[in-house]
């Protein structure tokens, strides 16, 4: 019997034999012995994450609805404005086009992501979306018992974020690549959370289906000092050498207001991820966006609209 055969036949041991990373449930003790027997060929033990996704500006939203209302039935001042600093751009939804689209000038390109295979990990999608009838899509889910229709409303928002229409029969185009074709992963469950090994089974999956490029909104907190955990960067390492582009958000655990900044998350951290922060629609950096604390991997990479972004979401 092989060692992926071996590994198949104990429940308390999963193997992606294509990025040679196993999920094993052991204690501490346990583990330490594994890795002192198995001498050099284990690279590194790291205790399992749990990821979150992503989904401040949901509340956030929710709030700010809430208050509006409360305004109008009052007949009170809706309050101050967002603060803007002197000379700051500001954009604007447009009844044409977001205004992300609009700060990184995709309503003006005659791209469209045609012929790139683009992945979204997260909590599924809505798979009778109206703006995403005739679309080329894949998907399966990694969360036992939970079928790929997303029941949380994350993975959706983040699959209109990436790949939705330029053009909908309805309300302004808020897509970026509006013509790729879409790979859906359900790796975080209905309540929007999961253990690490749904990732790490949905990103070998991704690469499987030969994507282009595989975005990640979620992560888990990292402390200050903190390394990246050594199973994601043997994952991101294979993805990167199949010429796959990984894109994780950097994180929104931080509080900006009152000082608390939080390293970049995890797996944004391991230095084969593209690391993402959000800007606002003044380009200033969001008060909970984490920031590039912790080196080897925890730099910030990039930055794109991330607070009030209008996407799709399920019915």
């Amino acid at each position: 019997m092989s060692a992926a055969e071996e590994a198949r036949a104990d429940n308390d041991v999963l193997l992606l034999e294509n990025t040679n990373v196993a999920i094993v449930d052991m204690d501490d003790d346990q583990a330490a012995s594994m890795q002192a027997a198995a001498g050099g060929e284990i690279v590194a033990v790291d205790p399992e994450p749990i990821f979150f996704a992503y989904n401040l500006e949901y509340v956030r939203g929710f709030r700010d609805a809430v208050n509006q209302v409360a305004d109008m039935v009052l007949d009170s001042d809706s309050g101050p404005a967002p603060f803007a600093p002197p000379n700051a751009a500001n954009f604007q939804d447009t009844p044409a086009a977001t205004w992300g689209l609009n700060a990184i000038g995709a309503d003006m390109s005659s791209l469209t992501g045609a012929g790139v295979r683009v992945a979204v990990l997260d909590t599924g999608m809505d798979l009778d979306h109206p703006d995403f009838v005739g679309r080329s899509m894949v998907s399966r889910s990694f969360i036992t018992g939970q079928a790929v229709q997303d029941e949380n409303g994350h993975g959706t928002h983040c699959i209109g974020t990436a790949c939705g229409p330029r053009n909908p029969s309805s309300g302004r185009g808020y897509g970026v690549a509006h013509g790729c074709d879409i790979f859906v992963g359900k790796v975080l469950s209905n309540q929007g959370s999961s253990l690490g090994r749904s990732t790490l089974r949905g990103i070998e999956w991704a690469i499987e289906q030969e994507v282009d490029i595989i975005s990640l909104s979620l992560g888990g907190q990292v402390a200050v000092g903190q390394g990246f955990v050594q199973a994601f960067e043997q994952v991101g390492q294979t993805a990167n050498e199949n010429g796959i582009v990984l894109v994780a958000a950097a994180g929104n655990d931080s509080r900006r207001s009152i000082g608390r900044i939080r390293p970049v998350g995890s797996p944004a951290n391991c230095p084969s991820f593209m690391a993402v922060a959000a800007i606002d629609r003044f380009l200033q950096v969001a008060e909970f966006s984490n920031q590039a604390i912790n080196g080897n991997g925890g730099e910030i990479d990039l930055a794109g609209p991330g607070v009030s972004v209008f996407s799709s979401a399920p019915d």
